[in-house]
């Protein structure tokens, strides 16, 4: 369990780790670059190499050490839907999550298929929170498999944005992220794309976090959005202290 500078969490765990590529905001994934920076010293991390999902029991008891409340991203440097991500280990996991209630979990996945088909076998508390990643308009279908999941709050990350998400429907979406790729290849983000998205939340009355530019420019650790930063989270935000 890591402190994290991810804005809209305080916190990293990864109880499994590794990916494959598997749509279009894969390109330049940051998990793929770092590993690929670290692969010596981070062999024991990932022993199966990064294409490879591999699970970590001994990490599950790490929740537990918390005692304060966090808001905590699972799985950074995979897809917790990821096709090979063993339905046991998602149900042990998911357990985890319902016994530490002062914790907000949040999981992100592109796989929106998988998580709906699954979706039953798991009790999602209020403290859990869903998102899929909408990066490109032709992923826009996954906000309505979204709607599908009976999470207290589900959220929508168009990150890296790579155009502008015309298509997309935030009826039943609780909270809207949105960043420009980061990287040296970082393709690029349009202003109209970031302000139709900042648009659409605020005539939905949705909290709006931006992240930041990205790119390699001037701007690309800049968070401010037309001259205003933007760093809204849901007001139902569920966490309590433990006993």
């Amino acid at each position: 369990m890591n402190k994290t500078n991810i804005g809209w969490c305080t916190h990293s765990w990864n109880p499994f780790n590794g990916c494959t590529r598997y749509s279009l905001g894969c390109k330049n994934c940051y998990a793929f670059r770092d590993y690929n920076l670290h692969k010596k010293t981070w062999a024991k991390k990932y022993p199966n190499g990064m294409e490879v999902v591999t699970v970590h029991t001994d990490m599950l008891r790490e929740p537990y050490k918390l005692k304060e409340p966090a808001k905590i991203f699972v799985g950074s440097t995979g897809d917790i839907f990821h096709k090979d991500m063993p339905l046991d280990f998602l149900q042990r996991l998911f357990r985890v999550m319902n016994d530490n209630q002062h914790l907000v979990f949040q999981l992100l996945t592109k796989r929106a298929e998988r998580m709906v088909e699954l979706a039953s076998n798991f009790n999602f508390t209020p403290n859990i929170w869903v998102g899929v990643t909408i990066e490109h308009n032709d992923y826009c279908y996954r906000a309505n498999l979204l709607r599908q999941v009976p999470a207290s709050v589900k959220f929508i990350s168009a990150e890296p944005l790579l155009n502008d998400l015309s298509d997309l429907n935030i009826d039943g979406i609780d909270w809207l992220i949105a960043q420009g790729e980061s990287g040296a290849n970082a393709r690029p983000v349009e202003l109209e794309w970031l302000t139709h998205l900042r648009e659409m939340a605020q005539n939905n009355n949705i909290p709006f976090y931006f992240k930041k530019w990205g790119g390699s420019g001037i701007n690309k650790k800049s968070e401010l959005l037309e001259g205003l930063m933007y760093k809204e989270f849901p007001k139902n935000v569920y966490c309590l202290k433990k006993n």
